[in-house]
């Protein structure tokens, strides 16, 4: 850990314990379909947690459903996503130790977000929750995390080895793998996949984490 300079996280399964409010959500906005179809956008949205959820929704409708949908339906389904899970997602549990590790790492390394939720969104969210001011600059969709991590290392001139990236999913692992950043995970229920097959650096919670910068 001795030549990060800085730290990029995720929030849904990182930050705090939002990602079954994710999955819940995705059930009841497509309530009406076949429950063989809900399942398929289930397993995909678990196999590719953190890419955004009009990329999902459209994924629906293209492969799943074999149906078009116009740009304002997409943009009405993603609204209505929203307002299942946004007031859910500032109230629920964050992981344990997130505060305190931020407090104590946020002057020492340059914190940074990148998510697939919206970017005003993932603000939002953040300065309801009282940890906006930890971050350097919070990141969210339309872009993907590789252009999150690329507009990092461009704007602020860190070379690859002074990044490191905590996720919880294979998209996160993917991302900082392209960009040829370090990457810790953070293991979970929801993640058992992506955690049996990863055979880096692995925490549950941020006291742990905050091990592996101490020692």
């Amino acid at each position: 850990m001795k030549n990060i300079q800085a730290l990029i996280f995720d929030y849904d399964g990182v930050i705090a314990e939002s990602n079954e409010i994710k999955l819940s959500a995705f059930k009841e906005l497509f309530k009406d379909e076949k429950k063989e179809d809900i399942q398929e956008l289930i397993n995909f949205h678990v196999n590719h947690e953190g890419i955004s959820r009009i990329k999902k929704i459209e994924h629906f409708y293209n492969q799943v459903l074999k149906k078009e949908i116009s740009n304002e339906d997409l943009e009405l389904k993603s609204t209505h996503f929203s307002r299942l899970v946004v007031k859910k997602v500032i109230e629920c549990k964050k992981v344990k130790g997130v505060r305190k590790f931020l407090k104590n790492n946020s002057d020492k390394y340059k914190c940074f977000i990148s998510t697939g939720t919206p970017t005003e969104e993932i603000k939002m969210i953040l300065k309801e929750t009282k940890m906006y001011d930890f971050f350097q600059e919070i990141y969210g969709s339309p872009e993907t995390k590789i252009q999150h991590i690329s507009s990092i290392i461009q704007k602020y001139k860190f070379n690859q080895d002074n990044l490191l990236f905590v996720g919880d999913s294979n998209t996160d692992l993917l991302a900082a793998k392209k960009c040829k950043i370090k990457f810790i995970l953070r293991s979970h229920k929801s993640n058992q996949e992506v955690d049996s097959s990863f055979s880096g650096i692995k925490f549950k919670n941020f006291y742990q984490l905050q091990e592996y910068f101490d020692n």
